[in-house]
């Protein structure tokens, strides 16, 4: 890093500490961060220590499967950067440190920053760093010294890869490098994808096994009187009879968050039962491997209540959303933007932030297009209606502003002229 582009980043890191929103000089998916930091997560920007990291929520035997996984991994860019001046870490999905390897003196001077086994790097709790980004954006991240949102931190430079579970699509590691040098080791961007790349396989092969033996289990037990599903721990469906496909019709984004329930839940002996559409009523059992891993969900319809079509998010020129118990239908003028975070569709209306009823970002953008609504990157549409200001940001990117809404959003480059076309401006 420059000295210009150094000074030009603790400029920009102040001036937003201070309260500004858009810098054009900071990359996008560093204000981003410190967006949620400060608006959201509320870190406090002076913080010189992370703090300890709670209990891990995942089960124990699982936990250190995964825990030993990413270790490997770990020691793979450890040995690649034998030589540097770098410390090498390997942190679990909710950012909580494991283990570390690496150059002796780094360990050191990372430690004394709190960078040690049981502490937290996630953005709620350490603001911007390459492991707590890397977790809340997905793939690899770098983090230049002053790009880090607590002051604390401001002496290191890190890079981090995030390592998803294929079937849930969370992250559930992650692996890190950090330097207190001027930069990075160049080829580390390069260590950490290979490393990624050879633990998601043997996670997407563990995944594969997991579904064989959920369909024999399947297969195995015997029919309920209304219809058993076998579910992943994803909540899709991996093996059905037909009474259970039509009982379950339609009722994905409910299977997804089941699951997800199911899996903070879960312990031996445990079960559940939880209301499907059409006032159906499932009963929920955990599915363990022979390792003593929870692998699945066996559903068996108990009620299956009133079958009846499924509908769509966007229902004429109103949005279905859910409001604590209700069912709020929202103008379509009313929505300022959607966006998706962690798997669900929220939208931010006059009335306030509420959860969409839609499947997907891509469904939704399908069936909402005509209605005004424009993708403009990977995790949001925005309401062309409700455009206030375009502002310029890096390297030829732009952020919008909604009217009543104070966070900018960035559009991907691919994305501005088509945006601007719309807006009837120039494309260039």
């Amino acid at each position: 890093m420059t000295f210009e582009s150094t000074a030009s980043t603790i400029s920009a890191w102040e001036r937003f500490v201070a309260g500004e929103t858009t810098l054009p000089e900071v990359r996008p998916e560093v204000l981003q961060s410190w967006h949620r930091c400060r608006d959201r997560y509320g870190v406090d920007p002076t913080l010189t220590h992370a703090p300890t990291a709670a209990e891990a929520r995942r089960d124990v035997q699982e936990q250190s499967a995964l825990a030993a996984e990413l270790g490997a991994a770990a020691a793979t860019v450890a040995a690649r950067a034998e030589g540097y001046d770098a410390a090498i870490t390997a942190a679990d999905g909710e950012g909580r440190v494991l283990a570390g390897w690496g150059d002796l003196d780094t360990i050191e001077r990372a430690r004394a920053q709190n960078c040690a086994p049981a502490s937290g790097w996630s953005e709620p709790m350490s603001g911007t760093s390459a492991i707590g980004t890397a977790l809340a954006t997905g793939g690899v991240v770098e983090i230049s010294r002053f790009e880090h949102w607590c002051s604390g931190f401001h002496a290191c430079s890190c890079a981090a890869v995030a390592v998803h579970d294929p079937t849930t699509a969370e992250p559930v590691g992650c692996i890190a490098i950090t330097s207190f040098q001027d930069q990075l080791p160049g080829a580390a961007r390069e260590w950490l994808s290979d490393a990624a790349t050879v633990l998601q396989g043997r996670l997407r092969s563990r995944a594969a096994s997991a579904v064989s033996e959920l369909v024999a289990t399947h297969r195995a037990r015997p029919q309920g009187p209304f219809g058993s599903a076998t579910l992943d721990i994803g909540g899709r469906i991996v093996a059905a009879d037909d009474s259970a496909r039509a009982a379950l019709a339609g009722s994905h984004e409910t299977l997804t968050r089941l699951a997800r329930v199911v899996r903070a839940r879960a312990e031996r002996g445990w079960s559940g039962a939880a209301e499907i559409g059409g006032g159906g009523v499932i009963e929920l059992e955990p599915v363990y491997s022979g390792q003593s891993q929870l692998i699945g969900i066996l559903a068996s319809i108990t009620d299956p209540g009133e079958q009846r079509p499924t509908g769509t998010a966007v229902a004429g020129d109103r949005i279905a959303a859910e409001l604590e118990d209700r069912i709020v239908l929202v103008a379509c003028d009313e929505v300022r933007f959607v966006e998706i975070v962690d798997g669900v569709i929220w939208l931010d209306t006059d009335q306030g932030r509420m959860r969409a009823r839609g499947r997907s970002l891509d469904e939704f953008e399908r069936i909402s297009a005509a209605r005004g609504l424009m993708r403009v990157n990977r995790r949001a549409l925005v309401n062309l209606t409700r455009i206030q200001e375009l502002r310029p940001g890096f390297k030829g990117g732009l952020w919008v502003v909604v009217a009543g809404s104070s966070t900018p959003i960035d559009v991907a480059r691919r994305r501005v002229p088509v945006l601007r076309e719309a807006l009837g401006l120039d494309p260039n």
